[in-house]
């Protein structure tokens, strides 16, 4: 199995906690505070609480969940990808470097996946959708396809768009440096997101991209910091006469 979890280190839990909640995202977990774990409807999101002022604070890591970590690393090291077993504070992981060198970690499944017992149930039409942007798109691609992440599009050298078979969606984007920005795609009418939104007092705005439609809102972490200023929700682009082929 493989399912998208990146995780966000912040020192503003409750802002983030706010906005998830209101973006149609399900807390599925919550140590203290310390450690929140929140279910959309196709993959999920982590949040790791870290003191203001720490390095950390604001930092976003490409990360997954997986069933078995040491068959993940055998069967992602036979398709050509560097995968590596290690121990961490928190337990075991698999640790993932590209050709490029950037490097994200995999994880077990966690057990809160799909714990809603409340009435609150994620939004269907919402995806956590973190964007990878490299100098190395094939060498991103080559990366993703070999851990079994399934290509939906893409332009060679350009960008690409992944899913992952039991939730999430990775989009890889050429740049200049290796960065991470977190993003969401939407399968439904941004507007009335929008509106939800900032009924929670958030505010966003709506506008076209190249890509199409997109909903702009402030990112928790984003005053005076230098994460991005925005958080994306996109419209799910039209697949149907796109190249699978990304290579």
């Amino acid at each position: 199995m493989l399912r998208v979890r990146p995780v966000v280190f912040t020192s503003r839990i409750e802002p983030w906690r706010e906005l998830l909640t209101a973006a149609g995202l399900v807390c599925a977990a919550d140590d203290g505070g310390a450690w929140l774990e929140f279910d959309a409807a196709s993959g999920r999101l982590g949040l790791h609480r870290v003191d203001a002022g720490d390095p950390a604070d604001g930092r976003l890591q490409l990360g997954f969940e997986v069933r078995d970590l040491d068959e993940f690393a055998r069967r992602s090291t036979a398709d050509g990808t560097k995968a590596t077993i290690e121990g961490a504070d928190h337990g075991r992981t698999v640790r993932i470097t590209a050709p490029s060198g950037f490097s994200f970690l995999a994880g077990p499944a966690s057990p809160s996946y799909g714990k809603h017992p409340g009435p609150d149930q994620p939004d269907p039409a919402l995806a956590v959708m973190p964007i990878w942007v490299t100098p190395d798109v094939p060498g991103a691609v080559a990366t993703l396809r070999g851990i079994g992440a399934h290509p939906r599009f893409g332009d060679a050298g350009v960008w690409a768009d992944f899913a992952a078979k039991n939730g999430g969606l990775v989009a890889v984007r050429h740049g200049a440096a290796e960065q991470l920005e977190l993003s969401f795609e939407y399968d439904d009418d941004l507007t009335a997101l929008r509106d939800r939104l900032t009924t929670a007092g958030i505010t966003g705005s709506v506008s076209d991209e190249t890509g199409g439609q997109t909903l702009l809102v402030e990112h928790p972490d984003g005053v005076g910091r230098t994460v991005p200023g925005r958080l994306r929700f996109t419209v799910r682009p039209d697949t149907s006469s796109r190249p699978a082929d990304a290579d």
